[in-house]
């Protein structure tokens, strides 16, 4: 996957000139800087608004550096910064507190001569490898002083009140259209950018800072996917590039999880199935390992059980094709979706299409509901398609589909190692470990 590089802006470029500053550690925070999947903050902006900082910024700019208790209030104020930008605090991402750290040494170089050697110029405010750091401590804190909140989709947690029930409605009940008058500037001129080469630094540079504004429509769900997708329809570009720049905006160094580790977990339960033909009759149906082991690890772990409102008109049973519909070469796609969209009782959740045959699978798309899809690379293996079909369950915030509820849940927990999103409901450890003991 390849993104263009940025230009580094006014603010950013003393670290270039600082005459104590080690070429290595001027390579690293430019590379950073220009490397269009990062964040950038204006330190500026966000102190100076701060009347009760007024003496550290003097101080700051004069000298350019801080220390003890001047530079902590200074560290605090950023935080809070960061925090301001998302609407639950466990969205404040790990590239995002590492974006702020390489921002405040780039603006202050300064501030790098604090770092240990063979530590970044910004390890010593947040070394992500690790989650240590400055910014790291002051994070923990107010982790701390707060109750823990959702991160995605799925449904209002039971343990809340009565209060919360009129959250609990099916997608069908949901606002189609996002108006312009709740748009920013820059999400307007974005849905206005043609998807094509030319104009794709622009639209990451785009979606990189719309991504707070987008995620406050997403998690308010008032707005249905097709409303979301309407307005930020380049999600959908690029064949699947955007849905991957957009999961590690949320969860930041789980990216490549799947990818890593679900072939081993796959072989051990298309290994099972072989040894037990009877129970798990019907679940080798693919060529392709990955594809047959998801549906072996459906009637792996337990039956599903209905929890939310949404899942009353759900099949707890369901079929492959709630997880992937194979259909022939020559197939009109849209049309296809569109007459599966027409019988559906309720919003469908996303699935794959395939083109082609169980044995050989031409090519794969995301159709992500409301008859609107993302097309992925021809000759795309399926363990990259399956990947990207659990990216944008969280990318779009939507449910899951209630037969797979658990096989997703499951592959959450223990493949991309992410916290549940009810606390309340069952990962199946004692499944995974029995898994892995095979």
């Amino acid at each position: 996957m390849f993104f263009p590089k940025k230009d580094i802006d006014e603010e950013h470029r003393p670290f270039l000139e600082a005459p104590n500053l080690d070429r290595s550690h001027i390579a690293l925070i430019k590379d950073f800087l220009q490397s269009p999947i990062n964040y950038t903050y204006s330190i500026s902006s966000i102190i100076e608004k701060e009347e009760d900082l007024e003496n550290e910024w003097m101080l700051l700019q004069r000298d350019g550096v801080l220390f003890g208790k001047l530079l902590d209030k200074v560290l605090r104020c950023l935080v809070d910064h960061l925090y301001s930008l998302v609407p639950n605090p466990n969205l404040v991402s790990p590239e995002m507190r590492e974006s702020l750290a390489v921002s405040l040494v780039a603006s202050f170089p300064k501030l790098a001569q604090k770092s240990r050697e063979g530590e970044t110029p910004w390890g010593w405010l947040y070394d992500r490898a690790n989650n240590i750091g400055k910014i790291a401590n002051i994070v923990q804190n107010k982790q701390r002083a707060q109750k823990e909140k959702r991160l995605r989709g799925g449904g209002t947690d039971k343990s809340k009140k009565a209060a919360n029930k009129e959250n609990l409605v099916p997608d069908l009940a949901l606002l189609n259209q996002i108006p312009d008058s709740v748009l920013s500037k820059e999400a307007k001129f974005l849905k206005l950018l043609a998807a094509n080469d030319t104009n794709k630094m622009e639209i990451i540079a785009k979606l990189k800072a719309t991504f707070q504004e987008r995620r406050q429509l997403i998690l308010e769900g008032k707005y249905t996917v097709s409303a979301v997708t309407q307005v930020f329809h380049h999600l959908r570009s690029f064949r699947g590039e955007m849905v991957e720049l957009e999961f590690r905006g949320i969860f930041s160094g789980k990216e490549n999880e799947f990818l890593m580790q679900f072939s081993d977990v796959a072989s051990k339960l298309v290994t099972l199935a072989e040894e037990d033909p009877v129970k798990y009759t019907d679940c080798l149906p693919f060529k392709d390992i990955c594809l047959n082991a998801m549906l072996v690890l459906k009637k792996y772990l337990p039956k599903p059980v209905k929890c939310y409102k949404w899942e009353n008109l759900m099949d707890p049973v369901g079929k492959v094709s709630d997880l992937i519909e194979v259909l022939p070469v020559g197939t009109n796609v849209q049309n296809s979706i569109e007459t599966r969209r027409q019988l559906a009782k309720m919003a469908i959740q996303p699935y794959l299409l395939a083109i082609g045959t169980c044995d050989k699978v031409e090519t794969y798309f995301i159709v992500l509901g409301d008859s609107q899809y993302v097309m992925l690379p021809r000759n795309t293996e399926a363990i990259r398609a399956l990947d990207l079909l659990f990216k944008v369950h969280f990318v779009l915030n939507v449910h899951y589909c209630l037969a797979w509820k658990n096989v997703y849940r499951f592959i959450a927990a223990h493949i991309y190692h992410l916290p549940p999103e009810n606390k309340r409901l069952s990962v199946f450890t004692e499944k995974w470990l029995h898994l892995t003991s095979l």
